[in-house]
Order: structure tokens, then sequence, then C-alpha cells
């Protein structure tokens, strides 16, 4: 019996995707577990268009965030960011930078749609003096991600 799984899950110990068309060989499995769980439909050619149509959405909603994260990427590499950051006097920093820091600032520079989860900072343990550039790893899409550098400045008030 030929089967149109409708949610991730995993069947006879392995994983399988959504819109995966498995044949079972037990149909009382399917007919008995599989149906009634909401977890798969019998695959006829009705099935098989609409769960080829969500695939075709579901890409090209992919290749759409992909290409607004790409455009994201061009525009925080022209981007020179200077984060105020409290030092003593031989420009060492108080604290460290994070990444909440780092959010904070992209979206003072009306770069909006970026959490602090995404973004990296590269060496953050050499983050420590006022005056040097330092870099940063955002994580925008699968397969996209823009390197940014800022530089600390002292924050005399």
């Amino acid at each position: 019996m030929k089967v149109l799984l409708l949610k991730d899950c995993t069947i006879y110990q392995k994983p399988y995707k959504k819109n995966a068309v498995l044949s079972i060989k037990n149909p009382g499995y399917a007919i008995n577990y599989l149906i009634p769980k909401g977890l798969a439909v019998v695959c006829n050619a009705s099935n098989n268009k609409v769960a080829a149509e969500n695939v075709r959405q579901k890409n090209m909603l992919s290749a759409k965030r992909k290409e607004l994260a790409e455009a994201t990427a061009y525009q925080l590499s022209r981007l020179s960011l200077e984060l105020k950051v409290k030092a003593d006097k031989n420009n060492r920093i108080y604290g460290s930078v994070t990444a909440i820091q780092l959010g904070t600032l992209l979206k003072s520079h009306k770069i909006e749609g970026i959490d602090s989860k995404q973004i990296e900072i590269l060496e953050a343990e050499k983050v420590v003096e006022t005056g040097k550039s330092y870099g940063a790893v955002v994580h925008l899409a699968e397969g996209v991600d823009a390197p940014i550098t800022f530089s600390l400045v002292a924050d005399m008030g």
C-alpha cells in the first residue's frame, strides 16, 4: 500500500520528510495507525498533485527568502559599524561585546529582521580593546552568511 506523508515522522525507526511517498508492506499499519493519526493519506493522483504543488510553493518561498537574504547581505557589507562601549584609560573595555548589542546596533541602522541568535562574533574572546576592528557573521538564511566588521569606540558619557 502506498501512502503520502502529511508530516515529518519516523516509520520503522527511519525518519521521513513530509510529502514523501512510501510503500508500506503492512497495510494494517497504514490503515490502523498512520492514517487515523493524521500522519499519512492513501496515495492517489489527486493527493500526488497536492503534494507536488506544496513542494513547488515551498521551493518558491525558499527562493524568495534567499533572494531577500542576499539583498540584506549586500546592505550589511556596505556598513561601517561603531559600537560605543565603556572602557578604561588603557582602552580596555569593561565587560564583553554580545550579539544582542550588535543586533541593537543593526536595528539603529534601519536593518530589520535580524535576531541576535543569527549573529556570531568571530574570536569573541579577543574583542577587548577600543580603536580596533573586529568581525562577526550574520547567518541570514541557509547558505547566505553576511560578514560584518565593527569597531569599538570608548563611551565618555
